[in-house]
């Protein structure tokens, strides 16, 4: 089906009455002789003589552009829609962590996904590494066995001691613990070792592992 519509005098209802009698395509409407044929669509004879006209020089028009070779002598071929292609090559192992914000009442805000390159271990830094945080958690060697209090009392260390539970404490700067960030004011569950840290470190309200509210 052609266009016929660029035809004078036909529109969208005429080109529909055409295309049911059999001549939708410029090519078939040019080649009527008979007249008779479209008394009942067009206005007359003159009408119809000039859309047999039209259509005769739409369709040679056609003609020409579909035989006409391009300027390289080439049929240049169909456009293709743009494609965005994205290659990624991993070069080392990587990691993902998820850091996530959290309130000072204790609500997940938001959350990010934070991709990171693994760095090969070294055993020796890895060893120094968990000297030193020894010596930060304690000035003495370890393990204890036993811990006195600022009060003085003395607590035997067991499997339900301080070093297994988490009390929470008030986080006084950002806090990354357990990839979640812990916003200044969020109350965040530490262990006694990190308690410890986090007090030398100035990094949480409290300064007394007993002010810590216990987790149940």
């Amino acid at each position: 089906m052609d266009d016929l519509t660029r035809i004078k005098g036909i529109g969208a209802a005429t080109a529909k009455k055409l295309g049911t009698a059999g001549l939708g395509t410029f090519a078939a409407l040019a080649a009527v002789t008979d007249l008779s044929t479209l008394k009942d669509i067009s206005s007359g004879d003159e009408q119809s003589r000039a859309w047999i006209g039209e259509a005769a020089k739409l369709q040679a028009a056609a003609e020409t552009t579909a035989t006409s070779p391009s300027p390289t002598g080439v049929t240049p071929p169909a456009a293709e829609p743009p494609r965005k292609e994205t290659t990624i090559t991993a070069t080392a192992p990587v990691t993902e962590t998820v850091d996530a914000s959290v309130t000072p009442d204790g609500e997940v805000r938001s959350a990010e996904l934070r991709a990171e390159t693994v760095r090969p271990v070294d055993p020796a830094v890895t060893a120094a590494l968990r000297e030193r945080r020894a010596r930060r958690d304690y000035a003495g060697s370890l393990p204890a066995t036993s811990r006195v209090l600022p009060d003085g009392e003395e607590v035997e260390l067991g499997s339900a001691n301080e070093d297994g539970q988490e009390r929470r404490f008030t986080a006084s700067v950002r806090i990354m613990r357990s990839k979640k960030l812990y916003e200044p004011g969020a109350p965040v569950p530490l262990t006694y070792r990190e308690f410890v840290v986090k007090r030398d470190g100035r990094s949480i309200v409290e300064t007394d592992w007993a002010d810590g509210l216990e987790i149940a």
